[in-house]
């Protein structure tokens, strides 16, 4: 999976735009100076694209969910829906951080008073 998204980002970022979007036009090229008319712009797609591939991969690194997978294929569903959770609301992936961080503390004083009481007995 992994490899399949690094050669379609690959292939994907090597597309120049075509002949439509890299014939566009910016409306300042008249008051460039003589010594910037040689160099290459950038296409919209290809600042659209750099922007979608850097955000859609930096989700993905991010997301390390702390339950383990039963098999590859529902991990790789659960780590898709919560990469688009943090694409579209990053808000609740930190909500449901906070969530986490607080039931871990509830089950380390359980696991503390349950050692405490063997313990002593």
């Amino acid at each position: 999976m992994i490899a399949f998204l690094c050669v379609l980002f690959s292939v994907l970022s090597a597309y120049n735009g075509g002949s439509v979007m890299s014939n566009l036009v910016g409306r300042d090229e008249m008051l460039c100076l003589e010594s910037c008319q040689g160099q290459s712009k950038r296409a919209l797609f290809g600042i659209v694209w750099s922007c979608l591939s850097t955000t859609i991969l930096c989700a993905w690194t991010t997301v390390h969910p702390n339950i383990p997978p039963r098999n590859k294929r529902k991990e790789r569903w659960n780590r898709l829906k919560l990469m688009f959770w943090m694409i579209v609301a990053p808000e609740l992936v930190i909500a449901w951080a906070i969530r986490q961080f607080f039931a871990a503390m509830d089950i380390r004083d359980t696991y503390n008073k349950l050692i405490r009481v063997s313990i002593v007995e």
